[in-house]
């Protein structure tokens, strides 16, 4: 993304259809991390032994997972529109 600058954005439109793979990529790898370290403190919560610090950990996981949720489905909804513009944009020979 050669014009992406603080000032100056680049945005969808702008990109080649490398670029839109490679944002894509990012986005995706971007989400992975918080599912990595749910998972991993999801393992350790039963070494806990505290009950209330347990407790606060569940609650802080439960939160998390829900928001990991929301996280996929704009995620999804993303890779949707993004399939849909690159359509439009073979449609107008804009490759």
């Amino acid at each position: 993304m050669i014009s992406d600058t603080p000032m100056h954005r680049t945005t969808i439109d702008e990109m080649t259809l490398e670029e839109v793979d490679l944002f894509l990529a990012g986005l995706r790898e971007r989400r992975l991390n918080p599912i990595r370290m749910y998972e991993e403190e999801q393992s350790k919560v039963k070494l806990v032994k505290d009950a209330r610090l347990k407790e606060k950990m569940e609650k802080q996981l439960s939160l998390m997972k829900k928001e990991i949720e929301r996280l996929d489905s704009c995620m999804t909804k993303i890779e949707q529109r993004m399939v849909t513009i690159r359509m439009i944009r073979f449609e107008l020979d804009l490759t």
